[in-house]
Formats: C-alpha cells, structure tokens, sequence
C-alpha cells in the first residue's frame, strides 16, 4: 500500500514540474515591440501575435480615445486586429497590462500608429464616456508579444493544483497508514 501512496507523491511532484515549466513560458514572453521606444518593429517568425497596453494601476487611462493600428512597411497594407474574447490581464504593484487584440502577421516591417478610436467593448466604452476623467494625462504604452494559447495557462494552473494536492494526499495517507 505504501508503494501506492509514493507513486502519488511521485506523480505530484512531476506534475509541479510541468507547471513550473509552464509557468516559465507563460510568464517569460519577449517583448517584440514597445510603443514608447519606436514606431517601427520587425517580425521575424510568421504567426500570431498579441497587442497588450500597459499602463499605471488605478488611473483612468487613454484607451477609450485611441486605438492601435499596423501597417506593413512595405506595402502600406493595414493588418486587421481582432478582439480578444478573454482579456487576461497582468498587474503588479505600479503597473497593470491587458491583452486587447491579437492578428496574425508574416515576417517583415511593420509601422504601428495609434489613431482616433476606442480599444475598449461596448459596456467599457460606455462608463468611460460617461465619467467626467480624461485620460490624457495617463497614456498607455502598447506592447506587442507573441501569442500564449489560453490552453497554456488553464494547464499551467491545473498543474499546480492537481500536484500540490496529490504530495498532500500521498504524503497524508503515507503517515496515516
């Protein structure tokens, strides 16, 4: 019976493995562009990237009056950004960031600009119309990373819970029996 209970703790540990691993490429994704830096970025590898705007915690900020746009450098072509059905959201102390939209690109220039718009949904938009703050003196900064599979962080956290409580049950179980 003892054997059982080690391979379920051997089985937890493993799983924690996996979310570590997980949780590492989650949370360490590059950078590919900063709107604050430059206007210009280039995409080596085809695929999907997502836009993320970072901005301070607790402030109204700008993202009901401007909205990003992508152009191709060389043929001036706009990129069609699409929404994000769920918008994961990043915070820390200061500074708090939101995935707004994703597209897929091929490698090559391309020319971000911020045009007059709304990057927010409708019930957003709406209290931010509504409110008497501006957010002129808080500006976000876009930043565009390669795509995450929402895929990989539901693992990522079933990871952590199904092995945390397999060591708890094995080890229990260990001691009790």
């Amino acid at each position: 019976m003892h054997f059982l209970y080690l391979v379920l703790i051997t089985l937890g540990v493993v799983l924690v493995g996996v979310a570590i691993t997980l949780g590492i490429r989650v949370f360490r994704t590059p950078i590919i562009f900063d709107s604050s830096k430059d206007n210009y970025f280039r995409i080596e590898t085809d695929g999907v990237y997502d836009i993320w705007a970072r901005g301070k915690v607790l402030r109204v900020n700008n993202l009901g009056e401007v909205i990003p746009q992508i152009r191709h450098a060389v043929s001036d072509e706009v990129v069609p950004l699409h929404k994000v059905l769920f918008q994961t959201t990043s915070q820390g102390f200061s500074k708090g960031s939101i995935k707004l939209f994703h597209f897929i690109a091929i490698t090559g220039k391309y020319l971000f600009e911020e045009v007059t718009g709304s990057s927010l949904n409708a019930l957003e938009d709406t209290f931010y119309r509504n409110s008497r703050f501006s957010g002129q003196n808080n500006p976000v900064v876009f930043l565009i990373k390669p795509h995450q599979s929402i895929f990989v962080i539901i693992g990522f956290i079933l990871c952590c819970v199904f092995g945390v409580n397999l060591i708890v049950f094995g080890s229990m179980a260990w001691m009790l029996f």
